[in-house]
């Protein structure tokens, strides 16, 4: 049984690198029960973690995401997506913007950081927990094992205390979507504590 996993793993492995060097979109399952099928361009893949270029309804890139590549279940071509790259081409959006400097794909917390500090706000989710909630904030502290963050509430207004958040128990973050940028619109500027 053993042999099996490692296969499957090598394949989705070779997939990943494969969908990495290819112009076309992808949809990717992953092993977390009622987790969001994702749609994008794979624009990084490491040993922890898979960077997504995050693709929209409406052909448009729509930040990114980072999810764990052990917990990547299948990566398959995107046949409906396949005029996605020519119509993104067309409106000067391909090839997909990169992250810049790009973030470490080896460690959790420095990912996070990185990320950070290239938009306003991170979306941390735990989906082990619940696949349907995401958390929306500022990482505002380094520690070695939890992410420390200033978090927006459901309301859209900005929380009284920071939440701590497992590094371990992170399954997926989001940068630069649209769907953050709403709540932090109404919320304003994050508080200074």
């Amino acid at each position: 049984m053993t042999g099996s996993r490692s296969d499957t793993s090598d394949r989705l492995t070779a997939r990943l690198q494969r969908a990495l060097g290819a112009s076309e979109a992808v949809r990717i399952t992953r092993s977390i029960p009622g987790a969001d099928v994702l749609e994008g361009f794979v624009i990084a893949s490491g040993a922890k973690w898979t960077l997504l270029a995050s693709l929209a309804d409406d052909f448009t890139i729509d930040g990114h995401i980072a999810i764990r590549t052990r917990q990547v279940e299948r990566v398959q071509r995107h046949p409906q997506r396949d005029g996605a790259t020519r119509l993104l081409t067309q409106r000067g959006h391909w090839p997909p913007p990169t992250l810049n400097p790009m973030s470490p794909l080896d460690d959790t917390r420095v990912l996070i950081h990185g990320l950070a500090a290239q938009s306003p706000t991170v979306s941390l989710f735990v989906e082990t927990d619940d696949p349907d909630v995401c958390f929306i904030g500022v990482p505002v502290e380094r520690t070695d094992r939890s992410a420390v963050l200033d978090e927006i509430s459901p309301e859209a207004t900005w929380e009284d205390t920071v939440s701590r958040w497992r590094y371990r128990d992170i399954t997926r973050v989001d940068v630069g979507c649209r769907y953050e940028a709403a709540p932090v619109e109404a919320a304003g500027p994050p508080p200074t504590r």
